[in-house]
């Protein structure tokens, strides 16, 4: 490239006006080409840097489909209980118990042999289902006292003497009971004065409607926090008794 600088600048100082003029275009034509060929570098570079924008976007896209394909299969297709994962929590070995079962390690023989019903987090057999129930003390307790069919006479006609009792709790349900709350509104008059008095009704939430407020409050609470359908809730209301059709609850929720 610089020898055909250096004979294009040789040929313009000649003397004949041919030969100059053609050493003029060659180099104008030189000028243009280099001029184009950095134009076209530019807009390559510009390119690449587009492309390279849309690669990051369409990743960061990818990504964000694989996290919510990976939520929707464990949502569908994984453990249904904490029972589940802590079963397969024990399964697992530790790092400590894979170095002993590791081929070419001997077990020691001073060392103690844990006892299986800690290692595993399993209860020993015949305890097995026997949690513990806590019950608090604000619960409302039914005593009763369940006396022999005989009573404290014994058999032979003498009075027996208490020295103990056995006390056996149960833990009942007592299902949800519908009540009618019906007001009576008095009304005075006064004969001499013709004065007419009577209570004033309490406002509600819904005034225009036979339900109550903890009626409205209980329908809303096993909507929204237990999660029950309102055909749900209008069958338990019909084993009650009650027809209470679900366009009444979807009304006053």
């Amino acid at each position: 490239m610089r020898e055909i600088q250096t004979a294009c600048a040789g040929l313009a100082r000649h003397q004949e006006s041919y030969v100059a003029r053609l050493a003029l275009l060659i180099a104008e034509f030189d000028a243009k080409r280099d001029l184009d060929h950095e134009n076209q570098i530019v807009t390559k570079d510009a390119q690449i840097s587009t492309k390279s924008a849309e690669l990051k976007v369409v990743q960061a896209d990818n990504r964000l489909l694989r996290a919510k394909l990976n939520k929707l299969q464990d949502m569908q297709f994984g453990q249904k209980s904490e029972k589940g994962s802590q079963a397969t929590e024990q399964k697992q070995p530790t790092d400590a118990q894979a170095d002993k079962d590791a081929p070419g390690t001997e077990p020691e023989a001073d060392a103690p042999k844990p006892d299986a019903s800690k290692t595993t987090g399993t209860k020993p057999r015949g305890q097995r289902g026997r949690q513990k129930i806590s019950i608090p003390a604000n619960v409302p307790r039914d005593i009763r006292f369940i006396e022999p069919e005989t009573g404290s006479i014994c058999g032979c006609g003498c009075n027996m003497r208490p020295f103990g009792e056995q006390i056996i709790e149960r833990l009942t349900f007592v299902p949800a009971q519908l009540r009618v709350i019906e007001e009576h509104y008095p009304k005075y008059v006064c004969r001499t004065c013709d004065k007419f008095v009577q209570a004033p009704v309490p406002k509600r939430a819904f005034e225009q409607t036979r339900f109550d407020d903890q009626l409205i409050a209980g329908l809303a609470i096993s909507k929204f926090a237990d999660f029950i359908p309102n055909y749900r809730q209008e069958q338990i209301f019909k084993r009650s008794g009650v027809q209470l059709h679900r366009s009444s609850i979807i009304d006053h929720r």
